[in-house]
């Protein structure tokens, strides 16, 4: 799947939560990934079926349902603690804001 099949599949899952500066920022994101967080986004994209990928005790899954992201925050989280596991794990045990 090319960057603009990409971008399409992620308009047509997430309808109005990536467009415009959103959805470049996004994309340029999409295409620094590694390869194995990548091959996973694209099978999230044509399935909706979430992988099985865990990296540093973190998975998709536990992503969105402890850390209340989406599942493309939750790929970049993952990208994340592969390229800088120590700095994402200590951003992930910090914690995040909630609206109450």
């Amino acid at each position: 799947m090319n960057s603009e099949e990409i971008k399409i599949k992620i308009k047509e899952r997430f309808p109005g939560v990536y467009e415009g500066r959103n959805l470049e920022v996004l994309m340029r994101e999409v295409e620094m990934l590694t390869p194995v967080i990548k091959n996973g986004l694209v099978e999230f994209l044509e399935s909706e079926v979430v992988p099985d990928i865990e990296v540093e005790g973190y998975s998709l899954e536990k992503l969105v349902s402890e850390h209340q992201m989406n599942v493309l925050a939750a790929f970049l989280t993952l990208d994340w603690l592969r390229k800088e596991p120590e700095e994402a794990k200590k951003s992930l045990l910090r914690g995040h804001d909630a609206i109450v």
